[in-house]
């Protein structure tokens, strides 16, 4: 039920001519003073590159290659030979001696110490290690791509919630609009039958009727604000920014890319590199087979030496060729790659059903684009069948020939085909910037 102050506030407002601004007027003047102030309109562009810098993709893109040319790096530093330094000391039961079969006299055979120490500094220098290297440092810098490809999916993720959240601050200001243009015509209206109930020309039952409908249209004006600054708080919150709810935002442009394919979507992109870094992992189980050749040489001090019958301590030199091959694991490198191959057939599979789900999208948007253009096109003609009619309408109320609850039903009408007309714009760049992400654009 209105009170009767708003009700006394709303007559006396469509009385006075100074007063007799629309809240849209009121609006403009508002957001012209702040662009006057320096408020510049919020770009879509602005807001993806501010969620961008928000989430830190190119910091993480940064850690992401220096850890693949950290990882890399260590790996072809085995190319280089390494230095080890080992020591040991072992005590055994049994004295290493030289046996006899005929005992001669006076003569003391040597024996060896129970206790064997030595001190060693081992260079070694692989000469040809089977492509152990070179096929690890690909799995790496596959495994630096996939990261990437990662931080590119969640870049396109975050884009499309950026894009529906800002299209839906300029899905409410385009209402807010219809709005605030409905109300300026209804409280023009309500000043004549105002008039017209002072001088009994008509009924005051026009007149309530006519302030219930202002009354409710300002209480959705004023909810569409409330729906429009939550909004505002869900995009700055991906923004990382804190958004004023006076904020203006600008109507992006976008054209439809024809050239761009399903193949450049990120995660297809991504699955391709996963099944890349499977090939490549392939390789480097295959280099483990392979024979390993390489040359040490050993220096160092020995107590005793290499002659454990001397009880000194010695220096201690040696100098050779090593072989390495392994020839029999039970087929571990095999089960290896059936693994590999079964996780290539599932990564096949998703990519499948990503291809899928995209193109089913994609045509989705194309159908929706479609669907906008056919409405677009009887629009405006629709609303100015509508505009006619209604100016008819408001002659007949003020002359008595019908009720203003028929004036504000076809007025109602005019108003929601402005509104569809702006929807079916909205609904078609929104298709079309889609479509483009869908695409991977």
């Amino acid at each position: 039920m209105m009170q009767n102050t708003d009700l006394k506030s709303l007559r006396a407002d469509c009385l006075r001519p100074k007063h007799r601004y629309s809240l849209l007027s009121a609006v403009l003047i508002v957001l012209t003073a702040s662009i006057a102030n320096g408020q510049s309109a919020i770009t879509l562009d602005y807001c993806i590159q501010s969620a961008y810098r928000n989430f830190d993709f190119l910091g993480q893109r940064d850690i992401a290659a220096e850890i693949t040319q950290n990882n890399v790096t260590r790996i072809e530093r085995g190319y280089l030979p390494s230095l080890e330094f080992n020591a040991i000391s072992t005590y055994q039961n049994s004295q290493i001696t030289i046996p006899l079969a005929i005992p001669i006299p006076g003569l003391t055979l040597p024996s060896a110490p129970l206790n064997l120490n030595s001190a060693l500094f081992t260079l070694r220098q692989w000469i040809y290690d089977g492509s152990a290297i070179h096929h690890n440092s690909l799995v790496e810098q596959a495994s630096g791509n996939v990261a990437l490809l990662e931080v590119e999916s969640q870049k396109l993720d975050l884009k499309t919630r950026v894009i529906q959240r800002f299209f839906s601050v300029l899905l409410t200001d385009k209402q807010i609009e219809n709005l605030l243009l409905r109300d300026r015509v209804l409280t023009d209206k309500l000043a004549e039958v105002i008039v017209a109930v002072n001088s009994n020309v008509m009924l005051a039952s026009e007149r309530d009727l006519l302030q219930a409908e202002i009354l409710s249209l300002r209480a959705a004006i004023s909810e569409s604000k409330y729906a429009r600054s939550e909004q505002i708080v869900a995009l700055g919150e991906l923004m990382g920014e804190k958004l004023s709810a006076d904020a203006v935002f600008e109507l992006p442009s976008a054209a439809l890319d024809k050239n761009a394919s399903i193949e450049e979507r990120p995660d297809i992109k991504l699955v391709d590199g996963q099944m890349e870094l499977m090939e490549t992992r392939k390789g480097s189980i295959s280099s483990i087979y392979l024979p390993r050749v390489g040359l040490f040489a050993d220096l160092g001090l020995g107590y005793p030496g290499y002659n454990i019958f001397d009880k000194n301590v010695v220096v201690m030199a040696k100098v050779g060729v090593t072989l390495s091959w392994k020839i029999f694991d039970w087929n571990q490198g095999a089960l290896q790659k059936q693994s590999i191959d079964l996780n290539k057939k599932s990564l096949t599979i998703q990519r499948r059903r990503i291809q899928t789900q995209a193109n089913v999208v994609a045509e989705s948007f194309l159908n929706g684009m479609a669907r906008a253009e056919e409405l677009m096109k009887s629009d405006q003609e629709l609303l100015l069948l509508y505009s006619s009619v209604t100016n008819v309408y408001a002659v007949k109320m003020m002359s008595g020939t019908i009720t203003s609850a028929e004036y504000v039903a076809q007025l109602t009408k005019q108003e929601q085909a402005r509104v569809n007309s702006e929807l079916h714009k909205l609904q078609y760049l929104v298709a079309v910037m889609n479509y483009n992400s869908a695409m991977g654009r």
